[in-house]
């Protein structure tokens, strides 16, 4: 699942800053990933005759789903209708794999060629939901086709408990777009590695 918080501060080593309640709010020394190290991984962006507009990452959960952040997505709405937002906006939401660098308003022709770019057709999330902090900061898309699964696209590997037991205390790897020192967003997808906390 990809993460807001800043990636990509240079350190001599992997570390995460602890405020005083023992949480963890910010994860630096992200380091650049090839597109095919992390072939669950997504753009959410939107898509005119101009290019695209990267807004959020996401991670591939079956052939026909990704799984991303309620925030992303909740002035889109629960009901969203990919026609008649192509109608009133003039941009699709679409899901794109492959991409290693966002360079804003890439050339729309070079996306199909050198990327695998699905439609979003469905939004469903909590609605729960109030805030990034909050448990139910997590929502599902769906796809107008099934991702054909390879080497470089797959679905990511899910936790096979929500015992906290097991699950806490566990090293996971998260990834994305984050935001870097400079507050700018990544224009690699970067990586680190974070202990799960709740």
């Amino acid at each position: 699942m990809s993460f807001r918080e800043s990636l990509g501060k240079k350190k001599n080593e992997e570390k995460q800053e602890t405020q005083k309640d023992g949480t963890q709010n910010k994860i630096i020394n992200g380091k650049p990933v090839k597109a095919d190290h992390n072939p669950w991984m997504v753009s959410i962006d939107f898509l005119d005759a101009n290019g695209y507009s990267h807004f959020c990452g996401g991670s591939i959960i079956t052939k026909r789903h990704i799984l991303t952040e309620a925030h992303c997505v909740t002035d889109l709405g629960n009901n969203f209708d990919y026609r008649e937002y192509l109608k009133k906006n003039g941009k699709f939401l679409v899901d794109i794999i492959g991409v290693e660098g966002l360079e804003k308003n890439k050339d729309i022709f070079s996306l199909f060629v050198y990327t695998n770019m699905m439609l979003i057709t469905n939004i469903t999330y909590n609605t729960k939901y109030t805030n990034t902090s909050g448990p139910y900061d997590v929502a599902v898309l769906k796809i107008n086709r099934e991702f054909s699964f390879s080497h470089r696209v797959s679905k990511i590997n899910l936790p096979y408990t929500n015992n906290p037991n097991i699950v806490f205390g566990r090293v996971s790897q998260i990834a994305g777009w984050g935001i870097t020192e400079n507050n700018t967003a990544s224009i690699d997808v970067l990586y680190a590695h974070v202990n799960i906390i709740n």
